[in-house]
């Protein structure tokens, strides 16, 4: 079970219980500055953080959710089988899986296969709500952990002897390291502060993976869930390309027909310093939002850094 991050077609995904610690999302604007000019630029804050109210009713529902399946025996033994297979994915480090991780994974799907057989979709994903509220309590602790300089989870130290991290990789395995395809980790090690607000939603979207075989995804994660994802992964994801930004776009459209699709990808591009792709995209938003005086602001920012980094060429 990897821990790569996708579209539900490709995968994503999450749910919201209990008390949702990084519920207020604090994302600070980017500041643009040219030399010789007296005042900085700051860009609009991301598109994607989704509003509180929509994250409220998610939580409920999932809180509905939990009283209408508490935990059983078979939970229980799905919940042992997950543990056994993340302890063998973290002994291979990554290597290829042997015969001993494959019959782990088996007797992992059967145990899920067990919850959906007799408690349904609903079933299943309270399990999964309950694991991600014990999985967010870890991170919680690993965070304290990556705050202490001694503690080096990316160099080559697995981190098993601290608490926090050693119940991380019960319930996740490997993906404590695997920066890039989850765009967890900065390069040293530190949690992105992006990726707390979607965190439940990656962690379960890994879950889900578990039964795709036998239970599509979207029998287990909401639109909201799925959509919110995506939003992130194009706005904030450390790691992917632009390329890879722009596949995605067609399912959050999909899913969000209101998605200010061009200012996004216009203050994408200038993120990535992508300035003259940014002004054809702020363009297209100006023909739909004529009077929008940010949208303005922003396609003469790119206009500027594009002039700027022209004059910079030798």
């Amino acid at each position: 079970m990897g821990g790569e991050v996708s579209s539900p077609s490709s995968g994503n995904g999450g749910a919201l219980g209990m008390a949702f610690a990084f519920l207020l999302i604090a994302v600070v604007a980017m500041g643009v500055h040219f030399p010789g000019e007296t005042t900085d630029f700051r860009l609009p804050s991301p598109a994607w953080p989704p509003g509180a109210e929509a994250l409220a009713a998610q939580n409920s529902a999932d809180q509905r959710l939990l009283r209408d399946f508490p935990e059983d025996a078979d939970e229980a033994a799905f919940v042992e089988a997950l543990e056994r297979f993340h302890r063998e994915e973290v002994r291979l480090k990554g290597l290829t899986a042997d015969a001993v991780l494959r019959q782990k994974l088996t007797e992992l799907e059967l145990a899920a296969r067990r919850i959906t057989g007799t408690r349904g979709p609903g079933g299943y994903r309270a399990a999964l709500v309950r694991l991600a509220e014990r999985f967010q309590r870890a991170v919680a602790g690993v965070r304290v952990a990556l705050a202490d300089e001694s503690v080096r989870i990316l160099d080559g130290g697995s981190g098993a002897e601290i608490p926090a991290v050693a119940e991380f990789q019960k319930l996740a395995g490997t993906m404590l390291v695997d920066s890039l395809r989850t765009g967890l980790l900065a390069a040293d090690g530190r949690v992105e502060p992006g990726a707390m607000d979607v965190l439940r939603f990656l962690y379960l979207h890994r879950l889900s993976g578990v039964v795709r075989e036998i239970m599509p995804r979207d029998r287990l994660l909401t639109p909201f869930e799925v959509v919110t994802v995506l939003k992130w992964k194009v706005e904030g994801h450390p790691g992917l390309s632009w390329k890879e930004r722009k596949e995605l776009v067609p399912e959050i459209q999909a899913l969000d027909p209101a998605w200010p699709r061009e200012k996004v990808l216009g203050m994408v591009c200038i993120r990535l310093g992508l300035f003259a792709q940014a002004i054809p995209h702020f363009d297209r938003a100006l023909l739909a939002r004529p009077d929008e005086v940010g949208l303005r602001r922003l396609q003469e920012l790119a206009e500027r850094a594009m002039e700027r980094s022209a004059e910079s060429r030798p």
